[in-house]
């Protein structure tokens, strides 16, 4: 689990592996922070070569759980990642 205290803003870099191809190429990337199934935000991103870059700022977010998923294509697959988020009361 990804713990944030509200207020945080942090980059999280995510390295992709391809168990098929060395040289593969990240296509598409999108990554929603969600909540009860829903979509509260789409969070910027940066496609690096082989990674991709998450900005997450909980300042406008409420105090809670979520989940972070990331879904990127990598050649002619579309991959999903998901990630639990807690963002806690600032101390």
């Amino acid at each position: 689990m990804l713990v944030f205290i509200k207020g945080e803003k942090r980059i999280l870099e995510l390295q992709v592996t391809s168990c098929s191809d060395d040289n593969f190429v990240i296509s598409t990337a999108k990554v929603d922070l969600t909540k009860n199934n829903e979509i509260v935000v789409q969070l910027p991103i940066l496609i690096k070569e082989k990674s991709i870059n998450v900005t997450i700022d909980t300042a406008d977010l409420n105090v809670g759980y979520y989940n972070l998923v990331v879904t990127y294509s990598v050649n002619e697959e579309i991959l999903k990642r998901k990630f639990e988020v807690e963002i806690a009361y600032e101390y």
